[in-house]
């Protein structure tokens, strides 16, 4: 038996994938983590037969894994991907529809490196953490543009930690119920049996996607000038100290009260 999946590959080449005998365990891998980037070793490459598609076949060598999120490769790769981007023109339920994508997996308590599951759905451990097993769940990396003082605009990587800072919300529970909010009020006056008094009438429920999603929009409405960051940059450069990359990700962010 066998399995043809279709595939992107770096600087947009597209290509077929045929799994053979063992590597079709690798399906319930592939449909739960759709939005993946995957790492593939010692695969068979060859011509189409049939197409003008590069095929590319597993072998018993064969291995595959997805990329951390915060991984360079991934990064890369998903650059050359149009993103939905949010801003201030953004209405509530384009925040909402964002929020409630993909945005959060489950990952390393220690260093939040996303982490797999074999075919009896088990996490897999973190080795490079061992003995520690904790699991957690995280939000995916995000990407803030910002500038100021006439400086061009600067794409700045935003880490699970800081985003959940930024957003109030835990990123375990966004479409559960974050408290409830009362739609009437009731007022005792002195001398009053507060067990006569007719009871409050029922609340909406607010869910913390909907808190996330306020918190994001109250972030991108404010003037350039209120907003301040702390940002670590990492420069690649060659042998001439000439550079020829950046990156720059995101520690704090500061919104002043005034």
């Amino acid at each position: 038996m066998k399995a043809v999946l279709a595939v992107q590959q770096p600087g947009g080449q597209q290509g077929a994938l045929l799994l053979w005998g063992t590597a079709m365990d690798w399906l319930p891998r592939f449909s739960k983590h759709k939005d993946a980037v995957w790492d593939f070793r010692v695969l068979l490459v060859r011509e189409g037969l049939t197409s003008d598609l590069t095929e590319l076949h597993s072998t018993p060598w064969s291995s595959v894994r997805a990329l951390d999120p915060t991984d360079r490769r991934a990064l890369d790769f998903l650059r050359a991907w149009p993103q939905p981007v949010l801003d201030g023109s953004t209405p509530r339920a384009g925040l909402l529809a964002a929020l409630s994508g993909d945005i959060t997996y489950t990952g390393c308590g220690r260093c939040a490196a996303e982490l797999d599951t074999d075919r009896n759905g088990i996490y897999t451990p973190c080795y490079a953490c061992l003995p520690l097993t904790a699991l957690r769940r995280f939000y995916r990396p995000g990407v803030l543009t910002v500038s100021g003082r006439g400086s061009p605009h600067l794409t700045v990587r935003v880490p699970p930690v800081p985003l959940q800072k930024i957003l109030q919300a835990p990123p375990d529970r966004l479409q559960r119920s974050a408290g409830e909010t009362l739609r009437s009020q009731v007022r005792f006056w002195p001398g009053s049996d507060p067990a006569l008094s007719p009871p409050p009438a029922p609340g909406s429920q607010v869910r913390h996607v909907q808190v996330a999603a306020e918190k994001l929009q109250a972030l991108l409405a404010l003037p350039r000038k209120w907003v301040v960051i702390t940002v670590r940059s990492h420069f690649l450069c060659d042998q001439n100290s000439v550079p020829l990359s950046q990156d720059f990700t995101l520690l704090d962010l500061q919104v002043p009260t005034q």
